[in-house]
């Protein structure tokens, strides 16, 4: 399909270039018919025009089919009139059209020059384009008549005497060709570009069918001899009336429209040697006539802007007056509405103040009570008719001395605000929490101060309960850390006698004791190892939500390696392989997390297959909640995954919550040791990070612990 397009947009190029040099080519054979002296110069070119204009509506791409129509057309004339040899002609014909082409270009960049916003839709719309127009249109001539009498004066073809005529045909034949099709291809087009609904039809109505009836009778009279052969009628001013009353009345169209029908007209007569030109030498003639022609188009253009740019004003203005009026109205009906809606912005305001559960009051500079709203009658006892208007001072004699005369008066000099967040009330038992802000009119001068108090009593005395709560709180914990302590303690003590007296008695007796006995004292001796390991592991779970929480960035790595160092002994005992993938830095309790990855990394050597090497994968990544599956994340927050795998005999999914569990255990105490409190230990470490644990796991196919923490 991109092939195709491709195929499709040089195919339409190619065919861009065919036309441009075919119709360059009718055009110049055309006007070569009218050369001075064999000189290939003619003062009447059109094809410079159609160059201009499609070098203008196509961009410079379109400048090869321009060097290829003026090459063909300069070497059929060279040819079919045997001025010059035929490689002489094929190198002047080259030269000549490298000219035409060069002229074009150097048109559309010097137009676009004098007019910057130059657009071919908004052409020819102010009076200043025009004859910027023509401008352009003189100084690009300069470089094809340059190129063209100097080409046929050192080709022999015309002596050096001739070579400022033939400049100056050459140069008005290009001028006027570029005057006259230039503007009327530009105009049209401009209009053929518009929607079709605004395009209308050029006879539309009567006076314009009339227009271009004068136009051809007067033009044929004048410069055809039709009806009179007068000498009064042998001037070429009597058509200036019909090109003016064209500009006058009707657009842009309809008056290049009626100079080109007239050009047409009045050079054929002018070939027959017939009206105001006709009895002078035929280059002359022409050129006399194109000069003319040229006067006329760029005066009448101008005369049609002119008129076009009035009638524009004029409908502005009307516009502008209809505008006006309709935003008077607008803006009245706008004034009307915000009246209301301030008056009802006012009622609401009174409801909202009326309505508030706070006590609102407003003072002047005067410290006189300007709002008082319904909490503060509830409040004080007194009513808004009693208050309003009179001074604080009169009203509260406890007023000054009790410093609120001072605060209102810092808030009015100063203009800051002032938050008390709890004070006695000075009227009656309680407590409040009050708000001062200065009032700004619209020049941002304060003129008073509002006031805003919030009864707060209730949650004063609640918050006094909380406090006195949490101190009795702290000294319960206190305490039971304490019997915590002696309790572990005074219980250890009789256990290690127990192991210790246990070993003796079968260390020495072992003779004299029986099988049973034996059997008694090691179960004995066992329970109590059992026992001194579950009050260890409750102390540390106690200790775990206690100890200080100093948290560092730090790297996982290095923790890693700290617990490999504390498992050294039974990691190279039962061989175990402890892979990881370059581990991430993370914002821990170091000592905490240490504990958490011993505990994990045990349960993996514990719980492991027989005769299986045990493979532990220890792996983390950072990265957003939303990167990861776990329901509880925030989205946008920062996490560190910590993922520890193992292969060894896994679990049921069923247990994946339970695991976690005080004293929990899945084997047991005979297949695997344990007290089942080594997971719950490694879950509060977890909480204590803010963070999140969960396992997975498959009986036979290991299991999989993914830590979240916060970074």
């Amino acid at each position: 399909m991109a092939n195709l397009f491709q195929s499709n947009i040089w195919l339409r190029y190619f065919l861009q270039i065919v036309c441009t040099a075919l119709i360059y080519f009718g055009l110049a054979t055309l006007s070569l018919t009218l050369q001075f002296q064999n000189s290939n110069a003619t003062p009447v070119w059109p094809p410079s025009g159609f160059a201009f204009a499609i070098i203008l509506l196509w961009g410079y791409r379109i400048a090869p089919g321009i060097l290829f129509g003026a090459f063909a057309a300069n070497l059929f004339i060279f040819i079919t009139n045997q001025t010059v040899d035929y490689p002489i002609a094929i190198v002047l014909s080259m030269f000549i059209g490298l000219g035409n082409m060069l002229e074009a270009m150097a048109g559309n960049y010097l137009l676009r020059k004098f007019i910057p916003d130059f657009s071919i839709d908004r052409f020819f719309n102010r009076t200043s384009q025009i004859f910027h127009f023509a401008l352009t249109a003189g100084l690009m001539c300069i470089v094809s008549s340059t190129i063209g009498s100097f080409s046929v004066y050192f080709a022999g073809i015309i002596p050096l005497s001739q070579v400022s005529t033939v400049f100056i045909t050459w140069w008005l034949g290009d001028f006027s060709g570029i005057v006259l099709l230039t503007t009327f291809i530009v105009i049209w087009v401009s209009h053929l570009r518009q929607p079709l609904l605004q395009q209308d039809f050029l006879f539309k109505d009567i006076e314009v069918t009339l227009l271009f009836f004068a136009l051809i009778l007067i033009t044929g009279t004048v410069f055809n001899n039709w009806f009179f052969h007068y000498s009064t009628f042998n001037y070429p001013y009597w058509i200036i009336p019909i090109f003016a009353w064209a500009a006058l009345r009707f657009d842009q169209r309809v008056t290049i429209t009626a100079i080109v029908i007239c050009s047409t007209m009045a050079t054929l007569g002018t070939i027959h040697h017939k009206g105001p030109f006709g009895q002078l030498p035929l280059n002359e003639a022409l050129i006399s006539l194109q000069s003319f022609i040229c006067i006329m188009v760029l005066t009448k253009l101008a005369m049609n802007v002119s008129v076009i740019q009035r009638r524009k004003s004029e409908e502005d203005l009307r516009n502008t007056g209809v505008i006006l009026e309709e935003r008077v109205k607008s803006r009245t009906a706008q004034l009307e509405t915000q009246e209301q809606e301030i008056r009802e912005q006012k009622v609401f305001a009174e409801l909202l103040i009326e309505s508030s559960p706070y006590m609102i009051l407003a003072y002047d500079k005067d410290f006189r009570i300007t709002a008082w709203n319904k909490k503060s009658e509830e409040h004080s006892g007194l009513t808004k008719e009693q208050v309003f208007g009179k001074s604080m001072l009169e009203l509260l004699p406890t007023f000054e001395s009790a410093g609120w005369k001072a605060r209102l008066g810092e808030v009015l000099e100063e203009g800051k605000s002032l938050h008390f967040p709890r004070y006695r009330f000075t009227q009656k038992d309680g407590w409040g929490e009050s708000f001062m802000t200065p009032l700004l009119n619209t020049q941002n001068e304060i003129i008073g101060v509002l006031t805003i108090t919030r009864d707060i009593t209730e949650l004063v005395n609640v918050t006094q309960d909380l406090e006195q709560k949490n101190l009795d709180l702290m000294k319960t914990n206190q305490e039971l850390s304490s019997f915590a302590y002696v309790a572990s303690h005074d219980l250890q003590e009789p256990l290690r006698k127990i192991q210790m007296f246990s070993k003796r008695i079968i260390d020495t007796d072992e003779d004299l004791l029986s099988e049973g006995s034996r059997d008694y004292f090691t179960r004995m001796k066992n329970a109590a190892q059992r026992m001194q390991q579950l009050i260890e592991d409750l102390l540390m779970y106690s200790r775990t939500g206690n100890l200080a929480r100093n948290f560092e960035t730090a790297d996982l790595n290095e923790v890693l390696e700290e617990v490999k160092d504390e498992l050294k002994d039974e990691i190279s005992q039962k061989k175990v392989i402890i892979e990881t993938n370059g581990l991430s830095s993370c914002r821990i309790i170091r000592f905490q997390f240490r504990q958490l990855l011993n505990n994990l990394i045990s349960n993996s050597i514990k719980f492991s297959k027989d005769g299986q090497v045990i493979r532990i994968v220890v792996e983390s990544k950072p990265g957003k909640g939303k990167d990861f599956s776990h329901k509880s994340l925030h989205p946008e927050k920062e996490y560190c995954h910590v993922r520890v795998s193992d292969n060894g005999i896994g679990f049921a999914p069923e247990f994946s919550e339970q695991i976690f569990g005080l004293f929990q255990r899945l084997h047991g105490k005979n297949e695997y040791p344990g007290t089942g409190i080594g997971l719950a230990i490694c879950k509060k470490i977890v909480e204590n990070h803010h963070g999140f644990i969960s396992a997975t796991g498959e009986i036979g196919k290991g299991a999989t612990f993914d830590i979240y923490i916060p970074n």
